[in-house]
């Protein structure tokens, strides 16, 4: 299941500095008409999984971009030391989770747990100002053979800047941390990554951190960096 987060019916604030928007919220505090949904209502969403040892792990979003390619956070790639997988299409994220821990995971390689065969992140990635925060994973195989399904497809990048006071669908799974990566679509094109996510899924209503920002990538700046490398 994939939490979506309806990011409207409310005042954002987009704030250029340089390649990243700065989105924050006047009032109310919450975000609004936040509701459970089916995965195929967001079947370019995907979760990314990385763990070391099996004893350390790390969840992230991202969005797919073709048969082969994954956009996310920067920040989601830990170094060579981790293993990463990218879930997709229909799946439940214990159940994954868990098989991968124990090491039953082989028959869903390939139909809802992907290996990843390359992190490019992007080489200006700063983790302390947090500028240039997306990278491309390449999984091993494909995500589908022949057409795309219902459950896995992917979503086609924004040919134009976002001006202020947009209405964004924010898809993810209501954690701080694994919402990391994911999509800001509008009107069906990925508009921004999310590069730092301040909202709480908390007794079924989605919060803002007080003072908290969000910060998101911005999908239509990195167009020509994607396309140099071979996402397309």
């Amino acid at each position: 299941m994939v939490w979506l987060f309806k990011v409207c019916n409310f005042l954002l604030f987009l704030i250029f500095t340089k390649n990243i928007k700065l989105c924050t919220t006047i009032k109310p505090t919450f975000v609004r008409d936040g509701e459970l949904v089916s995965k195929s209502n967001f079947p370019y969403q995907v979760f990314i999984y990385s763990t070391a040892d099996k004893e350390k792990d790390q969840f992230c979003g991202g969005s797919i971009l073709n048969n082969s390619f994954v956009v996310t956070a920067a920040n989601c790639y830990l170094g060579a030391d981790w293993t990463h997988y990218v879930f997709a299409g229909e799946f439940n994220l214990t159940l994954q989770i868990n098989s991968i821990k124990s090491n039953t995971f082989e028959h869903e390689i390939g139909k809802s747990i992907f290996l990843v065969d390359k992190f490019i992140v992007h080489n200006g990635w700063n983790e302390s100002s947090l500028t240039h925060d997306i990278a491309l994973i390449k999984i091993q195989g494909k995500f589908w053979a022949g057409e795309f399904t219902t459950s896995i497809t992917p979503i086609g990048i924004i040919d134009h800047e976002v001006r202020g006071n947009t209405i964004f669908n924010v898809s993810g799974w209501g954690y701080t941390e694994g919402d990391s990566g994911g999509p800001a679509a509008v009107n069906g094109k990925l508009a921004g990554i999310a590069s730092v996510v301040s909202m709480l899924y908390v007794d079924g209503v989605v919060i803002c951190i007080p003072g908290g920002i969000n910060l998101y990538s911005d999908a239509y700046f990195y167009r020509n960096w994607i396309l140099y490398n071979d996402a397309f």
